[in-house]
């Protein structure tokens, strides 16, 4: 039987040796639980280290840590790490991330692809996205190695993640390769789980070969195209080699393997073609270790690697042993394990510089030998950053940790008229890439040295005894070589390139191409020239130099020596290395620039490799950073935190941490969705809390000494006007990291939406497991910035699903238990405006309100656009969710009130409008109206005298189009005509009238009838063109809402005017009977019979919506004015 009927199985392992895991489940007291808490509370500032507690007997002392006769002494003691589990449920392939875990076919016929291939991968990783850029001595970005056909000297192809793009790279030898990589990338979120699809067709058909990208959430969902296809020259093939089809760690690459859950792999002979490897590790038993796929391909694990249905729950450190007994017959251990946070926070000191971090890191073995200078003041030697190396002496006037400036390095010193030396240990070159190479920073002040000085000087064992790098007045450098006689054998002579007054660091770099000369390469890198350009791509402004000596020897440098001369004027030098190796200092950009312009994300991630911790986020980053501070290496990742909104937290499958990113939250798939009144394990009933807890409507972000930007929400709910209008002022105010003054104003945009999210939180959601034994799979995936749901929530909460982000959780298990209690925020803030989405693909109204009431039932909505465009009538835009007044109605079709094109011929009247209306008529006689030639007209037989033609319009304000034009030119008088609005009768009406002069001149107003008294109430004459009767329409618009009434009028042929030519206020008339179009003439007009000809009528607000009622099971009966909006509003990312 399955849990709860039976044992939850619940394991415990501790790790003794720090690589494999020992299982001490045995021994766990269940009857006291296993409690886990992890992440942070709702709207909680900063997640804190996890922990995990459980008790273990300990009547035989085996886990006392100085118990001599226990079997794990020596083995168990302080941050010991621990890994809680569950064994039960899918079934996937365990890859820990370490070299030689793998799933291995070995070669076989059906592998050896040479034509067009189909390679998928499904799988749930932690390390999907790495470092965007190179760090540790590295040129090359790094990759996630997924699967492969390939060895060395044997590669087919194999699929990668660099720059959190798919990778594609095959041979066509076995060794040469070609790459491809997706335009886009990958569509990552906080789960992890992602299915990637790429196709490489060797021969396009066009001379060419194509690699197409695919995604899609599972490998039996739909692909979905990722970017653009890549496209190369010519036609190409794969080489037909040897090597075994192998899923995680490859063979020949020294990459970074894939961390956590294959679920699936396929390969394919051709583009949808016979499948050739087909491992699907969820049909397969937990514990297997071999197994035959549907492809007859037979699949072995290699290293620890697993396949598993093992649900990690906790991975930390045991700090502490602590023994407890009531008596000495049962004793027990407490433990409480931490996550990582813990550790990383407990006596931390400020990180060393970006240049100290980098150099020493252990993965720069070429470095031999390394003095920071970042020494105090009052230091009298400056001290190797390597265990017994000698430091360098100082003497005369040289001024410690006297220049500041330098954002890659903590404070220099500064040399007058003393100098520095030093002895370098004894090195040994290189065996594979053989060379010394010298590293410096130096600041030669903007007025230059005294003299043509040597700025530094090496000795070295070769017969080119001695090499000295001179700097003159104007700051030009040259490169001179002694022998051991003090005889100059070689000078490069003075380039025209000056460092006065700059940042610079240089690089010396010297190798033998034969026994019997000496190479050299001098490089000048311009920190300023490379602050914005050396991160991510690792470039930098840079000059260099260089030659080769002949007969002389090479050796290695056994001294340097700084203002030997005596007259450097204050020049500052730090950060002086010595490598062995040609790329002893390559990939030294970043930390050069104190890794400016870092995406966050990034910076998290090469913090947590500068301290030993696995470190990876959710997603690629889209906020870069300016200088990393000096703090702790905590402190540095929360600053990121900071910059980029996302939250800094632990993982949960391995000892390390977990970035997830503010992207990766956005629209992010629902993980685990509970029916309140199902049998979903949620443990009801809900407490729902609207209070002002993170309210923030008025916010201030700084760049940290850069510009600030405020952003204040003034109307609504949670503005800051005082009740009952708003909820008064709630300001903040933030300082950030960020790189330049364009960041602020969105970042405080982005804080405010945050902080006036209007919305019932509910802070914990509870889940008893054991009662809803279905939903384990689903519960248990939830993370810290998950997406849950609870759907038909009862009326006495909120209508709607409720929608809500996991801030973290605390988690509570023995072998009959498994709860879980949530700590949740609202998630509507991250579902934010995606192109082409059917939810999250449009625009909100700017202002909208029903123009009428509507019963319960009505199925016709009329809705006023009061600020901003209309809505959309097009079809393919619908249907659209709507919230009124709390109720959430479903728009299936939008059209304008009113809409006539006169496509018809009638006598006598105006007919019925394309919407349908009937046109009712005023003045004048029948004969006065018609339809004919695509236009309405009114016939003015009698001069002052109206022709009016108007529809029935119970809606008091309108936002109204009409296009007119005069059959003749005006001659005595002017002809009148335009639109009318809140049309009571021929004696009260609002109107915006167009006057056509006798000179063809084109004048528009908005005018009042009140009572037969007639008032202009604005004027606006229209310029830059020639009006022509009959042929020139002039396209009016006019709208009133309240007392406000606004009019336009140009050309039909032209856009659209922007800004209003006339705004007035009045407010006489308030309600509304007809809309129409009124026409006059002059009295003192002579034509015969004039005509004002009408066309392209048509309402733009308010539009009537065909709605489906009750979608969220609001049933209500709505007033007009009631406010109208998206129901799900699409808002801007940051």
């Amino acid at each position: 039987m399955a849990f709860p009927q039976d044992r939850l199985e619940l394991k415990v392992h501790v790790s003794l040796d720090g690589a494999t895991w020992t299982d001490i489940s045995s021994d766990v007291r269940y009857e006291q639980k296993v409690r886990i808490t992890r992440g942070r509370s709702d709207w909680g500032q900063q997640v804190d280290f996890g922990r995990c507690s459980f008790a273990l007997s300990n009547t035989d002392g085996k886990y006392s840590p100085r118990n001599p006769e226990s079997p794990y002494y020596g083995q168990i003691g302080r941050n010991t790490p621990v890994r809680v589990s569950v064994n039960t449920g899918s079934v996937a392939l365990d890859l820990p991330g370490g070299s030689g875990d793998y799933a291995s076919t070995p070669d076989a016929a059906a592998l050896d692809i040479t034509g067009d291939l189909d390679v998928r991968f499904d799988a749930t990783l932690l390390n999907w996205c790495l470092a965007d850029y190179p760090s540790g001595g590295a040129t090359d970005f790094d990759r996630t190695e997924l699967i492969g056909k390939r060895d060395t000297g044997q590669v087919s192809w194999a699929l990668y993640v660099r720059l959190s793009k798919l990778y594609l790279v095959w041979s066509t030898n076995g060794s040469t390769l070609s790459a491809a990589a997706s335009t886009a990338d990958l569509p990552l979120t906080t789960s992890g789980r992602l299915a990637v699809r790429a196709t490489l067709d060797v021969d396009n058909g066009a001379g060419g070969n194509t690699v197409t990208f695919y995604t899609s959430t599972s490998i039996s969902g739909t692909w979905t195209q990722l970017g653009d296809a890549v496209v190369g020259s010519g036609t190409t093939s794969i080489f037909s080699g040897t090597a075994a089809l192998r899923i995680g760690d490859l063979p020949g690459v020294s990459y970074d393997e894939a961390i956590g859950l294959v679920h699936a792999a396929q390969v394919r002979s051709g583009i949808g073609g016979s499948i050739v490897a087909n491992p699907d590790f969820t049909a397969q038993t937990s514990g297997t270790t071999s197994f035959a796929d549907s492809a007859g391909r037979t699949w072995s694990l290699g290293g620890n690697a697993e396949i598993t249905n093992r649900k990690v729950r906790f991975v930390g450190e045991v700090s502490e042993w602590p023994a407890r007994w009531d008596n000495r017959f049962d004793v027990v251990s407490e433990v409480e394990a931490a996550g990582v946070l813990r550790r990383l926070g407990l006596g931390a000191v400020p990180t060393k510089s970006p240049m100290y971090r980098e150099v020493t890191r252990p993965e720069r073995t070429p470095i031999v030998a390394y003095w920071p200078m970042e020494d105090g003041a009052g230091a009298t030697m400056l001290g190797s950053a390597i265990d017994g190396h000698p430091a360098f002496k100082i003497s005369g006037s040289v001024t410690p940790a006297a220049y500041t400036s330098w954002v890659g390095s903590d404070a220099v010193p500064t040399v007058g008229t003393g100098s520095m030396k030093v002895s370098v240990p004894a090195y040994t070159l290189d065996a594979t890439n053989p060379g010394s190479i010298l590293m410096f920073f130096v600041r030669v002040p903007a007025a230059g040295v005294v003299s043509t000085q040597r700025l530094v000087s090496t000795s070295m064992t070769g017969l080119a005894a001695s090499w000295s790098l001179y700097v003159n007045t104007s700051g030009q450098l040259d490169l001179r070589a002694y022998d051991s006689d003090g005889t100059q054998i070689h000078a490069s002579g003075f380039g025209s390139d000056s460092i006065n007054g700059l940042e610079k660091l240089v690089v010396i770099r010297w190798t033998a191409p034969t026994a019997v000369s000496v190479s050299y390469l001098v490089a000048v890198f311009d920190i300023a020239g490379s602050m914005t350009t050396a991160v991510p791509n690792n470039s930098s402004s840079s000059f260099s130099f260089n030659n080769t000596v002949s007969a002389t020897t090479m050796g290695i440098v056994s001294a340097i020596r700084f203002g030997e001369d005596g007259a450097m004027n204050g020049t500052a030098i730090g950060q002086v290395a010595v490598g062995n190796s040609t790329l002893a200092v390559q990939g030294i950009a970043g930390p050069m620039v104190g890794w400016n312009a870092e995406e966050a994300p990034s910076r998290v991630i090469r913090l947590g490799e500068e301290e030993s911790v696995q470190a990876y986020a959710t997603g690629p980053g889209d906020e870069q950073m300016g200088v990393q501070a000096r703090s702790t290496a905590v402190e540095l990742m929360r600053a990121a935190e900071q910059v980029d909104k996302g939250i800094l937290a632990e993982q949960r499958a391995i000892l390390g941490l977990r970035y997830v990113t503010r992207a990766s939250m956005y629209n992010q798939p629902v993980a685990f969705t509970m029916n309140y009144t199902g049998d979903d394990g949620l443990v009801t009933p809900l407490d729902p809390v609207d209070d002002d807890q993170a309210v923030t409507n008025d916010v201030t972000e700084q760049r940290d000494g850069g510009g600030s930007a405020r952003a204040v929400l003034t109307t609504g709910a949670l503005s800051t006007q005082p009740p009952p209008a708003g909820i008064g002022l709630y300001d903040t105010s933030y300082t950030t990291n960020l790189l330049n003054d364009t960041q602020p104003p969105l970042h405080a945009g982005w804080r405010l939406h945050l902080g006036t999210w209007d919305e019932t939180r509910f802070p914990q959601v509870s889940v008893n497991l054991a009662g809803a034994p279905a939903s384990i799979e689903s519960a248990a995936s939830v993370d810290v910035g998950s997406r849950l749901q609870i759907t038909n929530p009862p009326v006495w909460l909120p209508p709607d699903t409720l929608d809500l982000l996991c801030q973290g959780y605390t988690e509570t298990l023995d072998q009959f238990t498994w709860n879980l209690v949530y700590n949740c925020t609202p998630y509507g803030p991250f579902n934010i405006a995606r192109v082409e989405d059917a939810t999250y693909g449009k625009a909100d109204t700017a202002g909208s309100e029903l123009a009428a009431a509507m019963t319960n039932s009505a199925t016709t909505a009329y809705v006023m656009t009061t600020s901003g465009p209309e809505w959309t009538t097009s079809p393919a835009q619908m249907p659209i969710p709507l919230r009124v007044a709390g109720e959430v109605m479903s728009a299936t079709a939008v059209s304008s009130y009113l809409t006539d094109a006169f496509g018809r011929t009638t006598a006598s009247s105006w007919g019925a409008a394309d919407s349908g209306q009937s046109w009712s008529t005023g003045g004048g006689t029948a004969a006065d109206y018609n339809v004919t030639g695509g236009y309405g007209a009114h016939r003015l037989a009698t001069a002052n005298a109206s022709r009016r033609t108007f529809v029935t319009f119970d809606f008091d304000d309108f936002d109204y189009y009409a296009s007119l034009t005069t059959s003749a030119t005006a001659t005595g008088g002017s002809i009148y005509g335009g639109p009318t609005g809140r049309y009571i009768d021929s004696d009260n009406l609002y109107m915006a009238r167009v006057e056509f002069t006798t000179g063809n001149a084109v004048i528009l107003s908005i005018r009042k009838r009140v009572a037969a008294v007639e008032t202009q109430l604005g004027t606006y004459s229209l310029l830059g063109f020639t009006y022509t009767p009959g042929t020139t329409f002039i396209r009016v618009r006019f709208q009133v809402i309240g007392s406000t009434l606004r009019a336009k009028a140009w050309p039909s042929t032209d856009a659209e005017y922007g800004p209003w030519q006339i705004e007035v206020t009045d407010t006489d008339l308030t309600t509304s009977d007809f809309l129409g179009v009124r026409s006059i003439s002059s009295s003192a007009n002579t034509n015969v019979n004039p005509e004002v000809r009408y066309d392209n009528v048509e309402t733009i607000s308010p539009q009537a919506f065909t709605v489906t009622r009750s979608v969220n099971g609001v049933t209500k009966a709505q007033s007009a004015g009631a406010d109208v909006r998206l129901a799900y509003p699409a808002m801007t990312a940051l």
